[in-house]
């Protein structure tokens, strides 16, 4: 169970970086 939210987390993480980079640029 640990493992599957880490690796969640993981693949997450980089989506919602991208996307608040992403509207900061566009605003």
């Amino acid at each position: 169970m640990r493992k599957l939210i880490n690796m969640s987390i993981s693949l997450w993480l980089p989506h919602t970086y991208n996307f608040v980079y992403f509207s900061i640029r566009v605003y």
